[in-house]
């Protein structure tokens, strides 16, 4: 059990040492980014790390959405062992436990550790309080061998103190990240597309028409893509312990649009002839569809690509259609079409036989989905 006691070895509430460059907050910890690892992904429930290399290659540290304090802590550790799983799809993950929850303390503050595995890898949790708060997080690897198992364990050793050591909670006086807002000139929904040019996995050059959505309140509040919450402003209240990143506050200076997240993130937009320039694109106003509104029409869109094989003569090409039509009295209905291979992906570049004529001539591409 060396694992368990060497990861206590840190003062739980201890504050940051030194300055980092990195600071991301996620629900109630703010953290700084431990040497070796990066900011990799977010949801609602939890955020998740990954070494930028070394041994422990497959390795995932997860950081979950802060609770309020029901039961003990180790059945709390036990109860959430399913937090981290994958359980969509038809298999979904389960974990088993190795063994029952260890308590140690440092500092008179109890720390509750669980080994599981899951499809015969390792899952650590490891719990604690925080005031009113249960603090949940996780390690999760490859453990195949003894040697995996070893690299696991001194990964999360090393890792979880060098964590601990650095982060901090808004629930005992910790300043959210996210500044406050500031009334701002801003407002409304903004949009623009472009053109996204890569190489596929057949060493076909592709390219995708992806979009950008932004929303900003007069408050002083933006979000980046589809508000879940519609244009409805934010609860403040919300956001000192965010668990929504794409939420954020915004300061125009100048022609900047400086806009900070609720991660901790910041980016800049331009303002420049009516638009915001972030880049890869300019955004512009658009005017949403109030609640309610009633749409009618078609919406049509295919994707085709083309592959060569080992011989010269050796081509083929796949494509799909899509087609969704709107009602004003009925519910919205659509079919994907998967088409066959052919020698060249020109054969499907005329719209569907069933397209009607006003979709046929409209631009390709005109109405993108967005990508994130």
């Amino acid at each position: 059990m060396r694992i368990f006691r060497a990861a206590a070895a840190t003062a739980l509430l201890a504050m940051p040492l030194t300055a980092a460059a990195e600071t991301y907050q996620f629900s109630n910890a703010i953290f700084e980014l431990p040497p070796g690892w990066d900011h990799l992904r977010a949801d609602s429930n939890y955020q998740i790390l990954s070494p930028d290399d070394g041994p422990c290659d497959y390795c995932y540290f997860y950081i979950a959405r802060s609770q309020p304090v029901l039961g003990d802590l180790a059945s709390f550790v036990t109860r959430s062992q399913r937090q981290f799983l994958d359980l969509d799809g038809s298999d979904p993950e389960e974990a088993v436990a190795e063994g029952p929850p260890q308590i140690v303390y440092e500092r008179g503050h109890p720390i509750a550790m669980q080994m599981f595995t899951v499809d015969g890898d390792p899952l650590l949790l490891a719990g604690f309080q925080i005031k009113d708060r249960y603090e949940l997080d996780g390690l999760r690897g490859n453990g195949r061998t003894p040697e995996d198992l070893d690299t696991f364990q001194k990964t999360f050793t090393q890792m979880f103190p060098a964590y601990l050591e650095t982060t901090r909670y808004v629930s005992i006086g910790a300043a959210p990240l996210m500044p406050p807002p500031q009334p701002g000139p801003l407002k409304g929904a903004w949009f623009g597309t472009w053109l996204d040019q890569s190489i596929g996995m057949d060493m076909m050059m592709r390219m995708d028409m992806r979009s950008s959505l932004f929303v900003f309140w007069p408050e002083g509040y933006f979000h980046d893509g589809t508000p879940p919450g519609g244009m409805t402003p934010p609860d403040p209240a919300t956001l000192r312990e965010p668990t929504i990143a794409e939420y954020g506050t915004y300061r125009v200076t100048g022609n900047e649009v400086r806009l900070a997240y609720a991660n901790g993130e910041t980016d800049t937009l331009t303002m420049e002839d009516g638009g915001l320039n972030g880049g890869r694109t300019t955004l512009y106003p658009v005017k949403p569809l109030p609640d309610g509104s009633m749409i009618e029409g078609t919406i049509s869109s295919s994707y085709a690509s083309g592959f060569g094989g080992v011989g010269a003569m050796s081509t083929g090409a796949s494509a799909t259609a899509a087609i969704r039509r709107f009602t004003r009295t009925a519910p919205m209905t659509g079919k994907a079409r998967p088409r066959p291979s052919a020698a060249s992906a020109m054969a499907w570049a005329s719209p569907p036989a069933d397209t009607p004529p006003a979709a046929r001539t409209a631009m390709p591409g005109a109405i993108p989905s967005r990508t994130g």
